[in-house]
């Protein structure tokens, strides 16, 4: 119903009863939004060509596609393989959950080195097949046809649904990466927070568009015991192990996130024409976005002091900071355990 594919074209207003209908009634049974979202275009979106064979850029492909170039497919099925992979983040965390329960911290420290492991496997082998290219022809997903041609498809809208909502129109976000799951379940197991409302009431809402299954997942999440809560309350010998270990893993959200906003740079930010003000696909200022949400995962590091068994150094000591960004070029993305973007003064 968008035809705002086309500068020539104005972006339809109304969405006629004989459609709306359908649609608004079969998302209420499902407690979804009556608007394509990403489990329409990632999650449920694929198909394996050798149901023997794995989740392999090879292996896979989409089964609705909107421009039918080899760019959208390689786009949608990178997400594919990442929510294949981030599988073993799901485990550990939830393995990683049950040891809290049971106070089982030999078992949390093998469950956290595992979810290091995992999510190093997803920053450093599947975010970077975005970015695969070949000689003859160039990115196989590339920036331009992306923002002019596949985004204006599954950007946010505002459309009156004719018979609902009150004949008044509704907005609706397209589909996002906001909208998976993977990384509100990390965020619940490492107790990691939105410092701003604004922000946080905004990714609430994208979670209004996660199928319903994996949204009572996340609040079952987020009512238990965190391991930042955990370790910050321990007092073992091994108190020291597990802040290290904890603090990888920090490493690593933060490692995925910068890689994520190298990716919204490349594809949005340096392709609009408004630059960091650009919106992303399901409507939220991308940069403001990003670089909050970079903040807030530094900040739920666990510092010296923090535990009953480590020193406690005076604040002042240590300092966290998120670098000031140089979108003219590449961002440093560090293949180091230890983020560059912590430093200590002695």
């Amino acid at each position: 119903a968008d035809s705002s594919t086309s500068k020539d074209k104005e972006q339809v207003k109304v969405l006629p009863k004989f459609l709306s209908e359908g649609w608004v009634k079969v998302s209420s049974l499902l407690k979804r939004q009556p608007m394509l979202d990403y489990a329409d275009c990632v999650l449920n979106n694929w198909e394996r060509l050798d149901p023997n064979d794995g989740f392999t850029m090879e292996n896979i492909r989409l089964l609705n596609r909107f421009t039918g170039v080899v760019d959208e497919e390689h786009f949608f099925k990178t997400h594919v393989v990442i929510e294949s992979e981030a599988a073993q983040v799901i485990e550990a965390l939830i393995s990683g959950f049950s040891c809290i329960e049971n106070q089982d911290t030999s078992g949390l420290l093998v469950q956290l080195r595992d979810l290091e492991t995992s999510l190093f496997r997803l920053t450093r082998t599947c975010l970077p097949i975005m970015f695969a290219s070949t000689k003859s022809e160039g990115a196989l997903c590339d920036y331009h046809m992306f923002f002019h041609q596949l985004r204006p498809l599954i950007k946010t809208w505002t459309i009156r649904y004719e018979g609902f909502y009150g004949d008044k129109p509704k907005t609706f976000q397209g589909p996002s990466g906001a909208m998976s799951s993977v990384l509100p379940c990390v965020d619940a197991f490492l107790g990691i927070h939105m410092s701003s409302e604004r922000l946080c009431k905004m990714l609430r809402g994208f979670e209004a568009y996660i199928p319903m299954p994996h949204r009572d997942f996340i609040s079952t999440l987020r009512q238990k015991t965190n391991a930042r809560t955990y370790i910050r309350t321990y007092s073992g010998a091994d108190t020291g192990i597990l802040v290290s270990t904890f603090n990888s893993i920090i490493d690593r959200v933060l490692d995925f996130r910068w890689s994520h906003f190298q990716f919204v740079k490349k594809y949005v930010i340096e392709q609009a024409p408004n630059g960091t003000m650009a919106m992303g696909t399901g409507g939220t200022p991308a940069f403001t976005y990003l670089h909050q949400h970079i903040r807030d995962t530094e900040l739920a590091r666990i510092l010296p002091g923090d535990t009953p068994k480590t020193p406690n150094k005076p604040p002042q000591t240590m300092m966290y900071f998120v670098p000031e960004l140089k979108l003219g070029g590449e961002l440093d993305i560090p293949t180091s355990p230890v983020s560059p973007w912590s430093k200590q003064k002695a």
